[in-house]
């Protein structure tokens, strides 16, 4: 995910507006369970947009997992 502003440095309400910037160079994930792996957990931005991204190619199920909050 690469953006100009960090994202650590937005408010709440800029996380949970931002536009989901991720995509699939492949769209190979259907049927797949899949775990995504966050450093941080503060909005759960990043973790909802990736899992829309996996979901909308056809992933099953997926698992989140997030080192610290």
């Amino acid at each position: 995910m690469a953006d100009k502003a960090q994202t650590s440095k937005l408010g709440r309400r800029d996380r949970l507006n931002k536009d989901n910037l991720f995509f699939l160079k492949s769209k190979d994930c259907v049927g797949r369970e899949i775990t995504l792996l966050d450093d941080v957990y503060t909005t759960g931005t990043t973790l909802h947009q990736a899992a829309a991204c996996l979901y909308e190619a056809g992933a099953k199920k997926i698992s989140t997992i997030s080192l610290a909050r």
